[in-house]
C-alpha cells in the first residue's frame, strides 16, 4: 500500500525539464533551476533543483529520483525492482527578470 502511494504522489508531482544548455524554469518564474535538471517543491512550499532531467519529484518533498523510477521513502525504485538511494535537491536559484530585460 505505502509503495501504491508513493507512486501516486511521484506520478502528480510537478515536473518541469529542459535541455542542458538552458535553465529549467520552474513554475513560480521567479525561481529556475540549471539545464538538466528539474524544478520540485520541497517540504518548505520552496523550489528546489533534482539533478536529473525530467526527475520524479519524491513526496517527502527532499529527494527525487531520475526519469521513469518511481519513489519508495528515500529509494528510487526501477520497474524491474531494483533500488537504490535517492539524491537530495539543492534550493532553485532566484530569477532576476529585470536584469534580463536590461
Amino acid at each position: 500500500m505505502l509503495l501504491r502511494l508513493s507512486i501516486v504522489f511521484c506520478l502528480t508531482a510537478t515536473l518541469i525539464h529542459s535541455s542542458p544548455n538552458e535553465n529549467s524554469i520552474c513554475p513560480d518564474p521567479s525561481w529556475h533551476c540549471p539545464g538538466a535538471t528539474t524544478c520540485c517543491l520541497d517540504p518548505s512550499g520552496n523550489w528546489g533543483c533534482c539533478p536529473f532531467p525530467a526527475a520524479t519529484c519524491c513526496s517527502d518533498g527532499i529527494h527525487c529520483c531520475p526519469f521513469q523510477t518511481t519513489c519508495s521513502g528515500s529509494m528510487c525504485v526501477y520497474s524491474s525492482n531494483k533500488s537504490f538511494a535517492a539524491l537530495e535537491k539543492v534550493p532553485a536559484l532566484k530569477s532576476n527578470a529585470t536584469e534580463n530585460n536590461a
